[in-house]
């Protein structure tokens, strides 16, 4: 890696660990929640998303907040994916920014740390899975420099109980 490319590298994690995004706590549950059914669309309860965070192995997985005036506006759950047949990859499972605050870099900073914290893991890149109909949150990620590498069907079995 070049010079220049080190140093911007460490400069955006020093500054994505500054101020404005911090790891989640259960008292973001709700906040987090709503974000997820008004951005993504998802039928979402609080009281899942608190018991996820009580429950999550934070040496693989974690997820960090966007907070502007002590509100939480934005989320990213990311996760450490290990394969058989493969280097160990950062995986993100969620990234939402509330609609209204969306186009103010809040994504690209909750983005940035999930590098820094996927580099930290000594994981081999970032992936990511984004639904066809998310037009707009695949031009976010080729901006960042990410590469649609494959097309895929998700296949969903529902377990009766």
């Amino acid at each position: 890696m070049r010079t220049e490319n080190v140093e911007l590298k460490n400069r955006i994690c020093r500054e994505a660990s500054m101020g404005e995004i911090r790891e989640a706590i259960i008292e973001d549950a709700s906040s987090i929640a709503e974000i997820s059914r008004s951005s993504l669309g998802y039928q979402c309860d609080s009281s899942l998303v608190a018991r996820r965070l009580r429950e999550m192995d934070s040496d693989k997985q974690k997820v960090y907040v966007a907070v502007e005036n002590n509100v939480v506006i934005g989320f990213v759950h990311v996760e450490l994916y290990q394969l058989l047949y493969q280097n160990d990859l950062a995986n993100v499972l969620g990234l939402a920014v509330r609609k209204d605050m969306q186009k103010k870099g809040y994504g690209k900073k909750l983005m940035h740390y999930v590098e820094c914290w996927a580099e930290k893991m000594n994981c081999d890149a970032v992936r990511l899975n984004s639904g066809i109909q998310r037009k707009e949150a695949h031009d976010f990620y080729k901006a960042l420099g990410f590469e649609n590498t494959k097309a895929q069907k998700r296949f969903v079995k529902h377990i009766q109980r």
